[in-house]
């Protein structure tokens, strides 16, 4: 009976524990929301007001601004084609990461999380010489192909583990009925691993729809993309507050759209790669 005692005890605290620390960091995220549905002379308030007059205004006026829905579709087209081609190449990638055994393998798994580890702004200068000497400056494949460059890496030393995780002798037993090595592969191992590409993409897909160094370089009138959008709002002479809480909220809401959508596949690929 005391033990049952402690237990319940135990799990009480634990429950506390975790609802202060989930407050603490939703902190931040009901501050940007509150702060969206202010006027701008309620977010300029010393000390801030949290009982307020919700209003819509700069909900209004992020959609009103010229070019708002041209950037956010950019976003999702760069987000979505760049993440596609990510693991269209990362897939093969871990696959023979995990599986194949040959010279130099080691070192060339550790120099593709090296290259995820330089810092963005190391790989900014060369990339706009490079487009900018070929023409491709505000053009979509040049945002594509930089997404691609920085989330290629991650995307590729993600989905080794999971392949790593995945029984070779359920393609060897493919093998020994017949077939090929493309054909194990993609009847057997892929779908295995079907969560975990899926949890990877998403992470991708959220990296790129983020990314503000590269756009703020490398875009123009007709690709920039919604993160850089939202440095409109950040005047010489002024801050408006209001107008960028409300962009990023809207900015927030297709990711947390994507993962709500996913949550399930997310879950079990991150956790175990696979359903086996």
């Amino acid at each position: 009976m005391s033990v049952s005692k402690r237990g319940t005890r135990k799990d009480i605290l634990l429950e506390i524990t975790l609802f202060i620390f989930i407050a603490f960091l939703m902190l931040p995220v009901f501050w940007l929301v509150l702060t969206s549905l202010k006027t701008e002379a309620d977010s300029l308030v010393i000390p801030p007001k949290i009982f307020i007059l919700p209003t819509l205004e700069n909900y209004i006026n992020v959609f009103n601004t010229e070019g708002q829905i041209l950037s956010l579709w950019n976003s999702l087209l760069i987000g979505l084609s760049s993440t596609f081609f990510c693991l269209l190449v990362g897939v093969p990638a871990a696959y023979s990461l995990a599986r194949f055994s040959f010279r130099f393998k080691n070192s060339l798994g550790i120099w593709i999380l090296i290259t995820r580890m330089a810092p963005p702004v190391g790989m900014l200068i060369p990339f706009y010489i490079m487009f900018r000497y070929i023409g491709a400056i505000d053009t979509y494949s040049a945002m594509i192909i930089a997404h691609m460059a920085m989330n290629l890496p991650i995307v590729t030393w993600l989905l080794i583990g999971f392949f790593q995780n995945t029984p070779k002798e359920l393609e060897e037993a493919a093998y020994i009925d017949g077939c090929t090595s493309f054909g194990a592969f993609f009847r057997i191992t892929l779908p295995l691993v079907a969560n975990g590409v899926i949890a990877v993409g998403i992470i991708g897909f959220i990296f790129s729809w983020n990314e503000l160094m590269i756009a703020s370089i490398i875009t123009g009138a007709e690709t920039r993309t919604a993160p850089s959008d939202i440095t409109d709002f950040l005047l010489y002479h002024e801050i408006q507050y209001g107008n960028i809480t409300a962009a990023a909220v809207a900015l927030s809401i297709p990711a947390l759209a994507l993962i709500g959508f996913a949550q399930k596949k997310l879950v079990v690929g991150l956790g175990f790669g696979s359903e086996k």
